[in-house]
């Protein structure tokens, strides 16, 4: 599975979780991408946002066809 990752830059909470849900995942053998991969083309089977509604809804335009 692979699965990117979105995140709010400038809230600090975002980040941390980020952090520390980056690594759970990892050990758990999943494939972990930085937002901007999947944006530039890489593939991915999910991806998850950490942010407000803002961030979700920016994300939601930029995966949009």
């Amino acid at each position: 599975m692979r699965i990117g990752i979105a995140v709010r830059p400038a809230l600090p909470e975002a980040s941390e979780a980020a952090k520390a849900l980056k690594s759970w995942l990892r050990a758990r053998k999943v494939t972990v991408l930085d937002f901007e991969r999947v944006v530039e083309g890489e593939s991915c089977d999910a991806v998850m946002v950490l942010g407000g509604d803002g961030t979700l809804l920016q994300v939601a335009n930029q995966m949009a066809p």
